[in-house]
């Protein structure tokens, strides 16, 4: 899923060595500390909760990550500027590969009928915070709304103007 930021907000890197033949799992959760940074760069006003639960399997030369995670955001209402709560969610699945094979499979041409090329595995670790990061913030609104309140655009000044030219209109009739 890209590159992540030299350090992330979220980092939980997984040692993939600490995976074994029958895989891994583990839950992770965002401080308050964590929360606050990440709510600054997604464009929140609040990060109220952000938990994952993680599943980490070896499959073939690369590892298969399976995560559920949830969160509870605040953002400003676009109408009314209103905090807006929402509850949000998902799972996901990412395969990640040895770095060489990951690079190789991104110069491939797309192709939307094949499976994603795999995200590579950095120094022999993978962080599962920073994809779980990147999941929520596909998942936010950006134009989150409070319940029951809808947009009404400001009517057209040029429409609640008169013509500036049917005045001359008028004219042209006198003569």
């Amino acid at each position: 899923m890209g590159s992540s930021p030299p350090h992330p907000e979220f980092g939980r890197p997984v040692e993939v060595s600490r995976i074994g033949p029958s895989g891994l799992s583990l839950a992770i959760e965002a401080d308050p500390a964590e929360r606050e940074r990440l709510a600054r760069r997604l464009g929140l006003g609040e990060l109220r909760r952000l938990h994952a639960d993680l599943a980490l399997q070896p499959r073939g030369a690369g590892i298969a990550l399976t995560a559920t995670w949830t969160a509870e955001v605040v953002q400003d209402c676009v109408v009314t500027l209103d905090p807006v709560v929402s509850e949000l969610g998902d799972t996901f699945e990412l395969a990640y590969g040895p770095a060489a094979e990951a690079e190789a499979a991104a110069e491939i041409e797309l192709d939307l009928d094949v499976a994603d090329p795999p995200e590579p595995i950095e120094g022999g670790r993978i962080d599962v915070g920073e994809a779980v990061v990147e999941q929520l913030a596909l998942a936010i609104d950006p134009y989150p709304r409070k319940p029951g309140v809808e947009f009404v655009p400001p009517a057209d000044e040029t429409e609640m103007q008169e013509n500036p030219f049917a005045a001359l209109g008028g004219l042209k009739g006198r003569r």
